[in-house]
């Protein structure tokens, strides 16, 4: 790490000439494509539209834009960023979940929101069960993308005995453990039964059949009228040994779910044909006698709750069943101020919010038709936990305007200021088979416009794809398409990419081949020196 930052500091005149156009570059690339995308949301929504509200959409965004792009500048990005490194310095060092510099963070986007707009704010509270880890621990690929909320010292299982046929099933494809799940490790196959209904009050567990919920593994449905939370909260308090949760819904993938933080038992999520095979032989369960083995083996760890909320913040003009979510998560990691990651996003976020506010206030164009909600995610850095929250409440709400059916689509902004930076666009290449067809093919639709802006502004770009590890996953999983700008982390500038910025952008701007496009990632040097 010391080696990475002396080479950052003998290359400052190269850093002092990519400043200026990357940061003036960065936030009119926010700011223009995120009014683009709105004019071409016909193409990415389920939801059909009138004719005449895509003309007024058009006449209204050519007016955005122009205000928008006069408007904005790095100054007002780089003031902000300067605000957070102030509070890192008083706070630690870091803005990280449970810290001090965390809520100053969350207080200052709000004061400068509450002060400087008329949307409506508001937050959401939730706990985030966290490990401290005892000893060394073995992490696995496996907890890494698919945020199993411990490391794991081997890959979880699933295996079945059906008519005494044992079946062991793919992890990821056939079933997933769900977050802040218990370990386990079934020496015996367990019985199966099943809780009828929804399985949200106890009478539903009472009534499990063919066998008592009690010592049994349960197959529960998964639906939208009450949480996963209540649901295990309800198993832990009939001491089962196991829970299944069905994904009763065939035209998805496996949802990313999260338990009751207070359950002692294994809990996975089962893909629909495993739920309607494992359904089959418990209801024929005389000549079947099914049952099943659960294992998953965490590291040595003890398990926390810590306090974390993400800040909203709504405009009181537009169609509320028609929202463009524009968010961003406002934490660090704990060794560092985290400025690049992720102050640049959250930043630009709180940048394009003031001046849209500003904008939305002025009589000179025709409203602006949608709806637009930014959001600043509290616990991205453990496992997107804050983003993960509000789908799951959006997705039980019937409160116009909250509903996950509201969301047209999903813009995020994670790491915007990469010192050797390359513009990526999101796309859904690389992506998992469980994020369903129509969140892909929408988020590329949305990509194409970015694409499409830096042709025509002469600007080097990049795919990148979406991947699995930011707050537009959850949004990915249930089906809404996602799109962003991401400049870059721990990878390294290829020798033609910084020929191809060098030449597109300017002699001296195209960065430094075979380094990394953030040498501060992750690290205490990620400070305001880092952008």
């Amino acid at each position: 790490m010391d080696v990475q930052v002396k080479t950052r500091q003998d290359n400052l005149p190269m850093k002092n000439r990519l400043h200026t156009i990357l940061l003036s570059v960065l936030v009119s690339i926010v700011t223009i494509t995120f009014i683009l995308v709105a004019v071409t949301l016909s193409v990415v929504s389920h939801q059909k539209k009138k004719e005449n509200e895509n003309i007024m959409a058009t006449t209204s965004t050519s007016a955005v834009i122009k205000h928008l792009v006069d408007t904005v500048n790095s100054t007002q990005l780089m003031f902000h960023l300067a605000k957070l490194q102030t509070i890192a310095d008083q706070n630690g060092g870091t803005r990280s979940l449970g810290s001090a510099g965390f809520q100053a963070t969350v207080d200052y986007i709000e004061t400068q929101l509450k002060s400087k707009t008329d949307f409506r704010v508001f937050k959401e509270e939730f706990m985030v069960p966290t490990s401290l880890k005892r000893e060394p621990m073995l992490v696995s690929t496996i907890s890494e993308e698919f945020m199993v909320p411990t490391s794991l010292k081997r890959e979880p299982m699933l295996v079945s005995t059906i008519s005494g046929v044992e079946k062991n099933y793919k992890y990821d494809i056939d079933f997933r453990l769900i977050f802040l799940s218990a370990p386990a490790h079934f020496s015996i196959p367990i019985r199966l039964t099943l809780v009828p209904n929804s399985g949200c009050d106890e009478d539903d567990w009472q009534q499990a059949a063919p066998y008592p919920a009690t010592d049994s593994v349960v197959i529960v449905i998964h639906d939208q009228n009450c949480s996963v939370r209540q649901k295990s909260n309800i198993g832990q308090k009939f001491n089962i040994h196991g829970f299944l949760l069905h994904n009763t819904d065939n035209t998805t993938g496996l949802p990313v779910v999260v338990a009751a933080s207070n359950i002692t038992y294994i809990a996975m999520v089962i893909s629909y044909d495993v739920g309607v095979k494992l359904t089959e032989a418990v209801q024929d369960h005389l000549s079947t006698n099914p049952s099943v083995r659960m294992f998953m083996t965490p590291g040595n760890a003890i398990r926390v709750n810590i306090s974390s909320q993400n800040l909203c913040a709504d405009t009181l003009t537009g169609n509320k069943s028609q929202t463009i979510l524009v968010g961003s998560h406002s934490d660090s990691v704990e060794d560092g101020s985290g400025i690049n990651d992720n102050g640049s996003g959250s930043m630009a976020t709180l940048v394009l919010a003031l001046n849209m506010a500003n904008l939305l206030k002025a009589s000179t164009y025709e409203k602006y038709p949608y709806r637009i909600r930014f959001c600043w995610w509290g616990a991205e850095e453990r496992n997107m936990q804050g983003s993960y929250h509000h789908v799951e409440q959006a997705n039980l709400t019937t409160i116009e305007g909250n509903r996950l059916t509201d969301y047209l689509m999903m813009l995020n902004f994670d790491m915007l200021a990469s010192p050797n930076y390359i513009f990526g666009i999101h796309q859904s290449g690389g992506l998992p088979d469980f994020v369903p067809s129509k969140a892909k093919s929408g988020s590329d639709k949305i990509a194409q416009i970015f694409r499409n802006w830096f042709e025509q502004e002469n600007l080097p770009w990049d795919n990148t794809s979406l991947g699995i590890s930011s707050d537009h996953v959850p949004f990915l999983v249930v089906g809404i398409p996602c799109g962003g700008l991401f400049t870059g982390a721990d990878e390294g500038k290829t020798l033609e990419q910084r020929n191809r910025y060098d030449r597109m952008l300017g002699h001296g701007h195209g960065g430094i081949a075979n380094t990394m496009l953030d040498p501060c990632y992750h690290k205490i040097c990620d400070t305001i020196e880092n952008v």
